[in-house]
């Protein structure tokens, strides 16, 4: 078994997701440990089978009590509603393709019955801990259901989502790579590392030699374009081509650099997770 873990969700198959019909899931990395995942999950138009069962019994929202929730949108208009408190009317967010979602720990968020998505969603989720599914008696504990016109006393101060629109977002400079652009997403919780998109130019060149040592929250997925990359673990080296919807995680014993030539012939985008592509970042 390798350091590194390299899936194409192009062609990875998906399994039957926790919210019954029409959900579905490409599992893409858990630590078993925490609980920790990142996955793909896909829904349909008018939500999956158990939500829209919920949903007929009326307004839902819930919150994680120490998880934190992050997400990138891949494709669909997911509708979300978030409260300030139990007693706040709620805010509307339709998440489209490129917008960034995070629900740090007690953010209190949900669905409405009369606010469904219209085309099939498909969100990028990565989770610090387990025990998130609304639909899992077994989760109570970590993502309670808020009920309405009640107090929950439980919760004494609730936090804010962060929501980017990231095609709305200035590209930055990159701080070490001449031509290479980033937007930075969010900064390092606990177990949870920083998130950024980095984008590289056709045939991009790479300053210097720069190798980024794996780790637990080291990973990246490409939203366009490719990149060549080479992994060195334990004195071997294997040179991969990664395209569109690959996913690369790699953990302490395995190395990313770059060999000879453009990391990028067309020029690429990638979801960076503890790295900036030249470095790591923690």
């Amino acid at each position: 078994m390798t350091a590194y873990r390299h899936l194409d969700t192009n062609t990875m198959p998906s399994v039957g997701g926790a919210g019954g019909e029409g959900a579905r899931q490409q599992l893409l990395w858990k630590d078993e440990a925490s609980g920790a995942t990142v996955a793909i999950n896909h829904g349909p138009a008018g939500f999956s089978q158990k939500l829209r069962e919920l949903l007929d019994q009326g307004e839902h929202r819930h919150y994680h009590d120490t998880v934190n929730e992050r997400h990138y949108i891949l494709g669909g208009d997911y509708r979300i509603w978030h409260y300030e408190n139990v007693d706040a009317a709620p805010t509307q967010t339709i998440l489209r393709r490129h917008t960034y979602l995070e629900n740090p720990p007690r953010t209190l968020h949900g669905s409405r019955p009369h606010s469904r998505p219209d085309f099939a969603t498909c969100l990028l989720v990565w989770n610090n801990g387990g025990g998130t599914s609304i639909f899992d008696p077994a989760s109570r504990e970590e993502t309670p259901h808020v009920p309405f016109g009640k107090p929950w006393p439980r919760v004494n101060q609730w936090s804010k989502p962060i929501i980017h629109h990231t095609m709305e977002m200035p590209w930055m400079a990159h701080p070490a790579q001449k031509g290479w652009k980033m937007k930075f997403l969010s900064g390092a919780v606990e177990r949870q590392a920083p998130a950024m998109l980095v984008s590289l130019p056709p045939d991009a060149g790479v300053a210097g030699t720069p190798k980024i040592p794996g780790g637990a929250l080291r990973w990246l997925y490409l939203l366009s374009g490719d990149l060549g990359v080479t992994m060195t673990e334990g004195g071997k080296t294997e040179t991969l081509h990664l395209k569109e919807g690959h996913f690369l995680h790699w953990e302490k014993d395995a190395v990313l650099s770059y060999g000879p030539g453009a990391a990028s012939d067309g020029g690429c985008v990638a979801i960076c997770i503890g790295h900036d592509l030249a470095g790591v970042r923690e």
